[in-house]
């Protein structure tokens, strides 16, 4: 299978994340495997479509799935905590 490699034009960050569909496997396994810092799976993950898919793919025990809108609540809470 080898090292996946992330091609950074398979992202956009104007406005809200978007990540095109055909980098969604291997911005995964970079994730999984720790080669992404936590900040940018954080920002990665305010892609709906993207983060439905890695809970779909990784997260198949986890029965109860947190929605989108809640999840960037926790976040946005998180990184406000942070900074205090």
């Amino acid at each position: 299978m080898g090292t996946p490699s992330l091609n950074e034009k398979d992202i956009h960050t104007i406005g809200n994340m978007k990540i095109k569909k055909k980098a969604y496997s291997d911005l995964g396994e970079c994730i999984v495997s720790d080669q992404v810092p936590a900040h940018k799976v954080a920002m990665y993950f305010e892609d709906e479509d993207f983060l439905k898919w890695y809970r779909k793919k990784y997260f198949k025990k986890y029965p109860k799935e947190t929605s989108h809108k809640d999840w960037l609540k926790g976040y946005w809470k998180w990184k406000n905590d942070e900074r205090s």
